[in-house]
């Protein structure tokens, strides 16, 4: 919602987020609370610059939490938001506290952020953008809980003794200690989960669902309208593109390194005319959406066309 009031959804993502507000009169009066919210920190002096995370060391502080994370520096108009809410926090999270043998924090990775958090474990997880993590303060004595939405990827920390359980809309993803990239479509509710070390256990929430046990360079697809699991090969090497930033293609057809660098770089990448038999072999680490169609251009022998709308690569 927010990137959808700052205009910086791309022309698939907003084509779904439309789609969405139609589906429910609750999604557009969601979105008018998140509106309203927007305006009234414009409000805010331009000099204002909240020491935010000052504010929060100290509420963690007389709470006796301890910081669990690393993060880049957030958009000054969070920073601002973030400010309200830590006084809020600060009146009303010690009060809960002391009801409350354990307290529950949501992490969210910030706009055009990747986040990186350390769970009480030691476990570590890497939140893609606009996604987000709730981790108990302290783990219960059986289990090790938490609960996505987005995307995420796990490096988890073995304990024989007290499971990982990943909960992702309407599935579970259970490991003993293992890595693996889990995601989850805010929008339709499917949820993918790739493995890339261990093994891991994957299942609906209802309890006539089958539960799929995914090895290395596996992949289960839990399909959110027929509440069906299915596995299979991963055959997509750019499915940690977003943490890495190494893009791999190896005799990929240019439509399909279109669709790539388009979600890669939320830029509309297209291809038009006779191309369909260009393939494409190479790795880019790191490297700007320039670069990287100059190098196709001169490879494949094609012509570049940018517009502020796409990029269409014609012969």
């Amino acid at each position: 919602m927010l990137r959808y009031l700052l205009n910086e959804l791309s022309l698939d993502e907003e084509t779904a987020f439309k789609r969405w507000l139609e589906s429910d009169p609750k999604n557009s009066r969601k979105v008018e609370e998140y509106r309203e919210i927007l305006e009234k920190t414009k409000k805010y002096p331009k000099g204002f610059d909240p020491e935010v995370y000052s504010a929060l060391f100290k509420v963690h502080k007389k709470a006796g939490i301890v910081p669990l994370e690393k993060s880049l520096p957030r958009y000054t108009i969070l920073r601002k938001i973030a400010a309200v809410a830590i006084l809020i926090i600060g009146l009303t999270g010690l009060i809960y506290i002391q009801f409350s043998a354990r307290e529950e924090f949501v992490k969210y990775s910030g706009t055009n952020e990747i986040r990186e958090i350390v769970l009480p474990d030691s476990s570590h997880v890497w939140l893609n953008e606009y996604s987000s993590l709730q981790v108990p303060s302290v783990f219960a004595k059986t289990q090790r809980k938490v609960i996505l939405k987005g995307e995420a990827y796990f490096e988890i920390k073995r304990d024989e003794h007290k499971p990982f359980l990943i909960s992702a809309g309407n599935t579970i993803t259970k490991v003993l200690g293992t890595s693996f990239n889990i995601k989850l479509d805010t929008l339709s509710g499917n949820v993918s989960v790739i493995v890339n070390t261990g093994r891991v256990e994957f299942c609906g929430t209802t309890n006539n669902s089958k539960k799929a046990i995914l090895t290395p360079t596996e992949q289960g697809l839990y399909i959110n309208s027929s509440a069906k699991i299915f596995s299979s090969v991963n055959t997509n090497k750019n499915y940690l593109a977003w943490k890495t930033c190494v893009l791999t293609f190896d005799n990929t057809p240019l439509k399909d390194v279109c669709s790539e660098l388009s979600r890669h770089f939320k830029k509309r990448v297209i291809t038009s005319g006779n191309i369909s038999d260009k393939a494409l072999t190479g790795t880019f680490n790191n490297e700007k959406l320039e670069d990287i169609l100059n190098t196709i251009r001169l490879t494949l022998d094609v012509k570049v066309k940018t517009s502020d709308a796409e990029i269409i690569i014609c012969n």
